[in-house]
């Protein structure tokens, strides 16, 4: 998935879905690192109407294993896109737009 020409053009992410185990696995090595009072969240999107529902923090207890940037989430709710923000730690309820780092859609 692209990053956000306007917050962070070169950022990247790489989501692997799978759909039938409602299980995503993010590839998060191409987001640039964060301070100690921000975190990258996760959002699951619907697109009619927009709809984000997080899908939670990308943070140690998610890591599929120590240092390899990948993290895994399961439960998911209906999926048709993936968005990336960066939000004050602790994360928010709704995503902060301006801080929207990746977009894409499945």
């Amino acid at each position: 998935m692209p990053g956000n020409l306007a917050v962070a053009p070169n950022a990247y992410a790489k989501v692997y879905y799978n759909k039938q185990e409602n299980v995503a696995y993010l590839d998060t090595r191409g987001l640039p690192e964060t301070t100690r009072d921000k975190v990258y969240q996760v959002w699951s999107l619907t697109m009619t109407p927009l709809t984000p529902i997080s899908m939670g923090l990308i943070n140690p207890e998610n890591e599929v294993d120590a240092d390899s940037g990948i993290y895994r989430f399961t439960n998911l709710p209906i999926t048709e896109a993936f968005g990336i923000t960066l939000e004050p730690a602790g994360g928010s309820k709704t995503p902060t737009m301006d801080q929207l780092y990746i977009l894409g859609t499945i």
